[in-house]
């Protein structure tokens, strides 16, 4: 084997130790990579947690169990490290009754300054993500309201997964008429919950002039409100659930070649009375205008009929994750997964999510492309690298074998979320 003489080793410390390569080279680390490089030296903590605040996102989870405890904890923790590599915050409150956390024991009712006074000091909230299902009186909510009201001119991030219903929303932020339209003035990235309040997403929207992207699970519904407002161009996710009266809407979505880096599409609720022409004409618009798609996330019934319909190749997605509804290898008596040739479709795929999900219907075949039920081939696909199967229990019988033959280089999880 061959050896490298020692002056090697000490050209790369010195090297390293140079502080602008050593910020070029963590600068192209992800998140997970920077924190275990913190750990190296006193030297390397400073500029990977400064390289963390700066240019990625970091944030403190705080669980629903105890929201106002966690933060409490992470303040006193503030009060000990200098250098933290937190640039902001993730925050769920469980569900409420009245304006309590159900089965949560309050630290409290004293102010949100006198509570976390290190955590506002130290702490520059850049990103913020809210899990908030219902009103309540706990300093975690207190805080919330307080970042919003007073600390929003400097986020960059705000990912909202649910937020209680507040009926004047100008009062709820403490939005003034002379700043309705740029109350959010650094903000970029806007993730939605599913079914957001139309009034609340107008205010978002016209309050955030700098706005580069809209995530979430976004369905054409919002994508008709986003038109009109000229930002569905911003769209990055997208849920493609069809119903007939949602045509229009989606083949204009399509015409704006949107740069999606998520797709989500299923057939649940479509079949048995939907048209799959109209469902194959919107489906093929959508993965042949975004070019930039990376996940793909589709029933398997979707799936096979984008490998039947002539689709180019989506030649960036990465990860494909399918709701598999063994009732159509029943109905074939086959692995139907296997009869799909992923390798044309997808030449840069590398991970397979599979989850169990039938659509309810009892038999599959009069909604499947007569040429896919003549395919005898089993296709394999070397380039996926990991499979994972979520929810192992309703797993059929000689699954996991089928699984292998198919993707013969990939390491197979079962519920790795467990």
């Amino acid at each position: 084997m061959a050896s490298f003489p020692a002056s090697v080793g000490t050209e790369v410390t010195s090297t390293l130790s140079i502080d602008l390569i050593l910020t070029e080279i963590l600068s192209n680390l992800c998140q997970k990579e920077l924190l275990v490089c913190s750990l190296v030296s006193k030297k390397w903590n400073l500029f990977a947690r400064k390289i963390l605040r700066d240019q990625k996102i970091c944030l403190a989870e705080i669980h629903a169990e105890c929201p106002c405890k966690n933060l409490k904890d992470l303040d006193g923790l503030l009060q000990t490290v200098g250098n933290n590599p937190f640039n902001g915050l993730s925050i769920t409150l469980q569900k409420t009754r009245g304006c309590d956390i159900v089965g949560h024991e309050c630290i409290g009712s004293s102010g949100v300054s006198d509570l976390y006074s290190t955590l506002l000091e130290k702490l520059t909230v850049k990103h913020l993500k809210i899990n908030w299902l219902g009103p309540s009186n706990c300093p975690a909510a207190k805080l919330i309201e307080n970042i919003f009201q007073e600390r929003r001119s400097i986020l960059k991030g705000l990912a909202i997964q649910a937020l209680p219903y507040v009926e004047e929303i100008n009062a709820f932020f403490k939005i003034e008429e002379k700043s309705k339209n740029n109350w959010l003035p650094k903000l970029e990235m806007l993730e939605i919950p599913y079914g957001i309040n139309e009034t609340l997403l107008y205010t978002l929207l016209d309050g955030a002039p700098q706005l580069k992207e809209i995530l979430g699970a976004i369905n054409p519904r919002e994508v008709e409100l986003l038109m009109g407002k000229n930002k569905a161009h911003l769209i990055k996710e997208f849920e493609f659930q069809l119903v007939p009266g949602d045509i229009p809407v989606c083949l204009n979505f399509a015409s704006l070649q949107p740069k999606l880096h998520k797709l989500m599409t299923s057939l649940e609720g479509y079949l048995p009375s939907g048209s799959m022409s109209s469902f194959c004409e919107v489906l093929k618009k959508l993965l042949e205008s975004s070019n930039k798609l990376q996940i793909l996330k589709v029933d398997l019934l979707s799936l096979i009929w984008i490998a039947s319909v002539g689709i180019s190749e989506t030649r960036n997605i990465s990860q494909l994750q399918i709701a598999y509804d063994d009732t159509i290898d029943t109905n074939l008596n086959c692995f139907s997964l296997g009869k799909v040739n992923l390798i044309p479709l997808f030449p840069k795929i590398k991970s397979v999510i599979i989850t169990f999900k039938r659509l309810g219907l009892d038999d599959t075949r009069e909604f499947l492309p007569q040429e896919f039920q003549q395919i005898q081939d089993v296709f394999v696909c070397p380039n996926v690298k990991s499979v994972a199967i979520e929810g192992s229990d309703f797993m059929p019988p000689n699954f996991r074998a089928s699984v292998t033959r198919c993707f013969p280089s990939a390491s197979i999880l079962f519920d790795p979320l467990e």
